[in-house]
């Protein structure tokens, strides 16, 4: 049996286990300890946020310029998650063809084809949240704000500025294996949550302008898992304005709960005030926006 050294060299069987005498080998291991909760990478445009139950990063800048296949879904994220991986479109047609974890979708009203963050013509990033601004082909402009907040939340806040009236979908993170027929979402007046085994993943409307939605997406859309899965999702409907409307919604995703969990134990309070976004009693300033208050 041959084996692949460090070195990138072959090896055999005799030869790996003399290589076992190493003080590599022989050390013990030991709990990794997260020196930084989140990190700024301003090179690709990430925040990295770091927890026990899994990471995930904050996307500002990446997109592919090129016509590379399934371009929107491998690239056009806002979170990337190491334990809920992401979903890859079956079509544009129809949202439930639409991989809308983690993105929002948009589509003229009517026509029911689905498009999510592509070019990027400006961002920035920052320790407190990163900045994207892109657009919808000619009809619309977009502007995101991402905001961490922990291991399980973070919050995106969107001007939207169109000249035709579009419908959107915002998902959350995809739950592995969630299906009606044995899982029953959680749905409140401004959210919805959905669980099942290990994984619960949830998503709150901040402006009181859209309505929580599940959207089921097909088996072998998700690069961890065959099974179909569930996406919590805000549905809304934004009219043709220069001056640009606000959306926002409060994000979730626990990829590891424990037994006697069924959600998040406590969900942050967060307000949005002029440019100011309050999280608990953290405050953040947010360059170039300008929302009305909420």
């Amino acid at each position: 049996m041959l084996l692949v050294c460090l070195r990138g060299q072959r090896c055999s069987r005799n030869q790996y286990r003399r290589s076992e005498g190493y003080d590599f080998w022989r050390e013990d291991r030991k709990p990794v300890v997260l020196k930084e909760s989140i990190k700024e990478e301003r090179g690709p445009g990430f925040l990295i946020v770091a927890g026990k139950r899994h990471h995930y990063a904050l996307s500002a800048c990446q997109y592919s310029s090129a016509s590379i296949f399934q371009h929107m879904s491998k690239y056009g994220k806002f979170c990337y998650s190491t334990a809920f991986g992401f979903n890859c479109s079956r079509d544009v047609q129809g949202i439930s063809q639409f991989a809308v974890d983690s993105t929002l979708a948009l589509s003229v009203k009517g026509t029911g084809q689905f498009a999510g963050r592509g070019r990027i013509e400006e961002w920035d990033s920052f320790r407190e949240y990163v900045y994207s601004r892109w657009g919808y082909g000619e009809i619309a402009e977009i502007e995101s704000w991402l905001v961490p907040v922990d291991e399980e939340f973070h919050v995106r806040i969107h001007r939207i500025s169109t000249s035709l009236e579009l419908e959107t979908y915002e998902g959350a993170f995809p739950v592995f294996g969630w299906s009606p027929k044995f899982c029953s979402p959680v749905v409140e007046k401004e959210g919805v949550v959905l669980s099942y085994g290990s994984m619960s993943s949830g998503i709150w409307d901040l402006c009181h302008n859209r309505q929580p939605e599940v959207v089921l997406q097909g088996p072998n859309t998700n690069i961890y898992d065959c099974e179909r899965n569930g996406v919590p999702a805000l549905r809304g409907v934004i009219p043709p304005s220069e001056e640009g409307q606000i959306i926002a919604c409060l994000v979730y995703g626990n990829p590891q709960m424990d037994k006697n969990e069924t959600g998040p134990k406590q969900v942050p309070k967060v307000s949005l005030i002029g440019n100011c976004i309050m999280i608990d009693s953290k405050e953040t300033i947010l360059e170039k926006l300008d929302a009305r208050e909420e």
